[in-house]
């Protein structure tokens, strides 16, 4: 897995996700691991996600993001837009504890992203740059993938 906006990636086996989780059950009340959404890097809110498994299905999101030309003001603005490409549902059985539940989530997680990787390093994929296809990214969402924004944004 590629590092994303300058991150450094950590590759944990199944035993070692299962051995963190039964960590954090432990040993951290859940006050500490609740953040605010709209600051966090996708770790924190994987950890995030385990801590409040209260749902019984979660949704594996692919989304293609690229951008699109807002308008002439101030020479030219571009904004962001994602595409729901796929989405994958996930249901916690009866008889499943919310470890097990996680772990399987995390697992599908990191297939869904294994495959953006290899689908962007196959392509223009630089957000930054006109000739790109647009970038694959993968997230774990409480409903299904959908376009955004719903509507498109004015220059103020």
């Amino acid at each position: 897995m590629k590092p994303v906006n300058g991150s450094t990636t950590v590759e944990l086996s199944m035993r070692q996700i299962l051995s963190l989780v039964e960590l954090i059950d432990t040993y951290l009340p859940p006050e500490l691991l609740q953040l605010p959404y709209s600051a966090e890097p996708m770790q924190e809110h994987l950890w995030r996600i385990r801590e409040n498994l209260t749902e019984d299905a979660y949704y594996i999101n692919t989304y293609k993001l690229d951008r699109a030309y807002g308008g002439p003001e101030e020479g030219g603005w571009w904004y962001d837009f994602g595409v729901g490409e796929n989405d994958e549902e996930f249901y916690r059985l009866s008889d499943e504890t919310a470890s097990a539940f996680f772990v399987r989530l995390i697992d599908a997680y990191h297939k869904a992203w294994a495959w953006a990787d290899d689908a962007n390093g196959k392509r223009n994929s630089d957000l930054g740059s006109v000739l790109c296809e647009g970038q694959y990214w993968v997230t774990i969402e409480r409903e299904p993938a959908s376009h955004f924004p719903k509507e498109r944004p004015r220059y103020e």
